[in-house]
């Protein structure tokens, strides 16, 4: 289910290959601007996945794990059985009518430490994109402006709220709101739920299945029954709330400091790849006058655009990881430098009294 339409189009000028390689040229160098905010934006990637990840890993494992009585006002990691408070549940109502436009029979999800309630509404989607292409027209070079629309059918959130119940490990009293949470929850769905202020279901003109419109509830939750917790964050006058670092989990130790380290090695990751993916199109984009001249070089031209793509790519990954290295051992990288500067001030000092 797509459209296409054309909604701009603009005569760029002649379609003989002198005019087009001439704007060509143009257009290369208009980009070298770009190329540089990439540059730019890629070297701050790289700055910021070695400073800007808390290594809270590092922080757990760091901590010794200690039962409530243990723990002392201060930055802990204490381990036990909760007691709960007041369990949290939600009341919801079912589907009145089979298009779900009125509330039926009211139900409440099961009492629980931590519960997350996501409601879906299965919908069409309106989805919208363009691109630019170039057609030749009388021998002039035309560009458009295509609009293309698709629908497609899929589950839609419609709202989600997460709810801790307030308990106690010991006598330490833990405020859950707001904390970093390393979870297995226990999950079920509930289908044809009514979900408040959803708005009608658009179908756009177009025929859809007999899905459309259906509802469900999905129910990620912690049982009130759970044996273990481990909590880590910053005990004042018997309480853990919310802070600098406040991380809540049912695994055990060494799975929760695994798991924080994966998070935090993946989140590094993603930034440095596209730091590299930057930095290459940057270099790209800066080369692209130059490469635009040797490509009036039969064959040549490809050749080194495939090159300067290569050079590029291997330049920015060379880029990338001595960055990395430089901001994590940079007083290795400072010593040597000190080392090197007093043994040549030596041997100057050396070579000139030899001298005379």
């Amino acid at each position: 289910m797509a459209q296409q339409k054309v909604i701009s189009r603009k005569v760029v000028g002649s379609a003989h290959p002198v005019a087009r390689k001439f704007r060509d040229i143009k257009n290369a160098f208009a980009g070298v601007g770009c190329g540089f905010g990439a540059l730019i934006i890629g070297f701050i990637l790289i700055v910021t996945s070695v400073t800007s990840v808390k290594e809270y890993s590092k922080i757990v494992a760091g901590l010794p794990l200690q039962s409530p009585e243990e723990a002392q006002d201060g930055i802990v990691k204490i381990q036990g059985q909760p007691t709960i408070n007041e369990p949290v549940s939600t009341t919801y109502q079912l589907c009145k009518v089979q298009d779900c436009g009125a509330p039926g029979e009211s139900r409440t999800t099961t009492p629980s430490l931590y519960e997350v309630l996501t409601w879906e509404r299965y919908e069409i989607v309106e989805e919208t994109s363009t691109e630019t292409r170039t057609v030749i027209e009388n021998g002039q070079e035309v560009q458009e402006t295509v609009e293309t629309i698709e629908y497609n059918e899929r589950w839609i959130e419609k709202d989600r709220s997460a709810n801790w119940a307030d308990f106690q490990i010991g006598t330490i009293t833990v405020l859950p709101e707001g904390a970093k949470t390393v979870l297995e929850t226990s999950s079920t769905e509930v289908p044809d739920v009514h979900i408040p202020n959803a708005g009608i279901v658009e179908n756009f003109g177009q025929q859809v299945s007999d899905q459309v419109g259906a509802t469900r509830l999905k129910i990620e939750y912690i049982p009130e029954s759970t044996d273990q917790l481990i909590v880590v964050g910053e005990l004042t006058n018997g309480t853990i709330a919310d802070g600098e670092t406040l991380i809540v989990s049912n695994l055990s130790n060494d799975e929760l400091v695994t798991k924080l380290e994966n998070q935090e090695a993946t989140a590094r990751l993603a930034m440095r790849f596209f730091a590299w993916l930057l930095l290459t199109i940057g270099f790209g984009a800066i080369l692209a006058p130059i490469l635009e001249f040797v490509e009036l070089i039969p064959v040549a031209g490809k050749v080194a655009k495939v090159a300067a793509f290569f050079i590029s790519a291997v330049f920015s990954a060379f880029l990338v990881l001595t960055g990395v290295l430089l901001l994590k051992f940079w007083y290795i990288f400072a010593a040597l430098g000190v080392v090197l500067f007093i043994g040549s001030i030596i041997l100057i000092t050396k070579h000139v009294q030899s001298k005379s």
